[in-house]
């Protein structure tokens, strides 16, 4: 399909495929690769200009999935031309709408909760294990804890540090942002076990792990995110979309990670209204956000099950605000999936679990 863009089209903002630095008929993979290049050089941090990069985040707004492109094209077929009087007529108004929009894209969707707090605390019971969802629970960005029999006491430190600062960063854009530290499988498997006559293991499969660790995730409407740490030496990193390289060295993802595609199916079990996703970010031992660099050969969703190309703290957190943000119910917070989620965390079973 040929699509034919002008910029008579976009009267009050540049066209986004120009924004982006790319054509018309690119395929969504090209959209998603000039978006991050875009992102990079205009992105504050790295000195680049804040306003080309509001700019780079409104084009992705825009045509970054299927469904949003589809409905933009939509939107121009129906925009009527305007001609320069026209235009010079209705200049404070088309100034005034972009102030709205511009202020609506700056400002995220208040959080719906559902079922509302007005309700009271929900009780979700997983298992035999049960957790009061009241609003407390609800306003904590991070609760649970990775306790030091999962992880080193060590990475079981850089987790809770590492929530802490990804967590301000996804509120700010995402709202309803949950971080979840924690999580054993062989919760959600001794569940199914519980209330299916099956064994669960045949049901998901002959490989399934018998309790595989998921450290974090990042709940956001009906999107979840896995996340795994992986400690990382100082230099530059390549991918080619199944394998990590340093100094054309093979380096071992975190082992969990690998046996992620397991773990999703458990979760996609239990949680058929999620769609699941998992990274691995690479953390120096200073922690430096910016550090590795990553360079990828291959597609961004990996043979080995990664949502996108291990990263960096900084491109981890850009990375599940894509993933997440496109969910078109990302300001919802469904208290049922956050109890469930708690419940799979060692340290649910209270009030006396951490949150903050």
């Amino acid at each position: 399909m040929i699509l034919t863009v002008s910029t008579s089209d976009f009267p009050n903002s540049p066209n986004p495929y120009e924004v982006l630095g790319v054509c018309a008929d690119a395929s969504q993979d090209e959209i998603k690769a000039g978006y991050r290049k875009a992102q990079r050089q205009a992105h504050p941090d790295l000195g680049g200009d804040p306003a080309q990069f509001d700019l780079v985040t409104r084009a992705w707004e825009l045509i970054g999935t299927a469904e949003a492109r589809a409905e933009f094209h939509r939107d121009a077929r129906t925009r009527s031309p305007r001609s320069a009087g026209s235009s010079r007529a209705t200049g404070t108004s088309a100034t005034s709408s972009t102030t709205r929009q511009q202020s609506s894209r700056q400002t995220p969707k208040p959080v719906t909760v559902v079922p509302s707090l007005a309700q009271g605390p929900v009780t979700v019971q997983l298992g035999k294990t049960s957790v009061i969802v009241d609003a407390t629970l609800v306003e904590s960005s991070v609760i649970g804890r990775v306790p030091t029999g999962l992880f080193s006491s060590g990475r079981s430190g850089a987790y809770v540090q590492v929530a802490s600062t990804v967590a301000p960063s996804l509120r700010q854009a995402l709202p309803a942002a949950r971080i979840v530290l924690g999580l054993k499988t062989k919760e959600l498997t001794r569940h199914l076990k519980n209330h299916r006559r099956d064994n669960a293991r045949s049901l998901l499969g002959t490989n399934l792990p018998p309790s595989t660790q998921i450290p974090m995730v990042v709940l956001c409407g009906y999107r979840l995110a896995c996340v795994w740490l992986m400690k990382a030496s100082p230099g530059v990193y390549q991918w080619d979309g199944g394998r990590l390289f340093a100094e054309n060295r093979p380096v071992s993802l975190p082992a969990d990670a690998t046996r992620s595609p397991s773990a999703l199916a458990e979760l996609a079990t239990l949680f058929p209204e999620l769609t699941v996703g998992h990274f691995v970010a690479l953390i120096p031992s200073d922690q430096h956000p910016f550090a590795p660099d990553v360079t990828s050969t291959g597609p961004h969703q990996t043979s080995c099950g990664l949502e996108d190309v291990p990263a960096n703290l900084n491109n981890t957190i850009r990375h599940l605000k894509m993933f997440l943000g496109v969910d078109h119910q990302h300001h919802v917070l469904d208290r049922n999936l956050l109890g469930s989620l708690v419940a799979m965390s060692p340290f649910p079973k209270d009030r006396s679990h951490p949150a903050r």
